[in-house]
């Protein structure tokens, strides 16, 4: 069952009003419009399916409709919601119209959270450190906004692939915080799909019985993030320059679940390019290899990889945020737009 990825196009950002300063995670409405969150600013710009600017939403700060640090996001119509890691809050609106969104709800986020993602009703499923009544810790759970109730899915220490929470602290100074805390997921057909940054091992996590499988083909191409003694002694004296060391590494940057595939999404650093290249891992929902491709043209300049992408099941699309420098030394922004599809599907 080969893989079919198709150009569908690439949508130029127009930054004649305003500058992308900080942007990683975005998402989009059925009718093409893009939310950027983006971090340094403290808003959320949207732009439409040419490129062009049609609204910024909030401003940077503590008040209403302010903005701190707003980075992780998801849109599930008419609702949008978005990770500030400032106000250590979780956002929820409505869309009202093509460019109003009406505030709904916010739920407090103690710790940092990595992903988001719109599951069936009100739940909202995040990978995110989190601690239940009982001081016993987690790193994925369902959440429901309107009742702040949590569903906690993911003991911490597996999320490592660790067997238990002695030995993950044992070695989370030295092997682990040095590397990333980021986790991914996605959600389909019951199943919740799971990945560390530093790891292509997959975790299907049943979101009944909370019963854990395995899978994940480590490839030719991918190279394994490990802790150097140079890293560990840069990352604990807070030293600048790790990318260098980073970039002969590879990294996890998501995953999306689809009724015909899992995709898991990594990174290589490309050095002629100076740029990350997007690399794609397809499987079965059961765990079966499918597939392994670069995503053509997908490079992007930032110094750690990070999820410059988003899916929409309903139109089997992927978006990816492309970055570079042009010789005018000005950043130049792409959305491409392809078509993935199971041939014989």
């Amino acid at each position: 069952m080969p893989v079919e990825i198709k150009n569908m196009g690439i949508i130029p950002i127009d930054q004649s009003q305003v500058y992308l300063q900080k942007v990683s995670k975005f998402t989009v409405t059925e009718d093409e419009f893009f939310l950027f969150p983006d971090m340094k600013a403290g808003d959320v710009k949207i732009f439409d399916n040419t490129g062009k600017l049609v609204k910024v939403l909030g401003r940077k700060g503590l008040g209403p409709q302010e903005y701190v640090a707003p980075y992780f996001c998801d849109y599930k119509k008419p609702y949008f919601i978005v990770l500030d890691w400032g106000k250590h809050k979780l956002l929820s609106f409505q869309r009202e119209n093509k460019l109003d969104f009406k505030p709904l709800s916010e739920s407090l986020i103690l710790a940092l959270g990595y992903d988001v993602k719109f599951i069936a009703g009100n739940r909202i499923l995040i990978s995110g450190y989190a601690m239940d009544s009982e001081s016993n810790e987690y790193d994925l759970y369902f959440l429901d906004p309107e009742t702040q109730k949590k569903d906690f899915l993911l003991p911490d220490y597996l999320k490592y692939g660790c067997s238990s929470k002695r030995e993950k602290d044992n070695i989370y100074p030295t092997k682990i915080a040095p590397l990333s805390i980021y986790g991914f997921c996605d959600y389909i057909n019951g199943s919740i799909y799971f990945v560390w940054k530093g790891d292509l091992r997959i975790l299907k996590i049943n979101s009944s019985s909370k019963k854990v499988d395995y899978f994940g083909k480590k490839t030719g191409k991918y190279i394994k993030p490990e802790v150097t003694p140079q890293l560990l002694k840069m990352h604990n004296n807070r030293e600048k320059g790790t990318e260098v060391i980073r970039q002969k590494m590879s990294w996890v940057t998501g995953i999306f679940a689809d009724p015909d595939f899992v995709a898991l999404v990594y990174s290589n650093y490309k050095a002629g390019m100076e740029g990350w290249q997007t690399i794609i891992q397809f499987y079965t929902l059961k765990g079966d290899f499918i597939e392994e491709k670069e995503l053509p043209g997908a490079i992007n300049i930032s110094s750690f990889p990070e999820p410059f992408f988003c899916y929409t099941r309903e139109t089997k699309m992927l978006y990816y945020l492309a970055w570079k420098i042009d010789p005018q030394y000005e950043d130049v922004y792409q959305i491409l737009k392809f078509k993935i599809s199971i041939k014989g599907k």
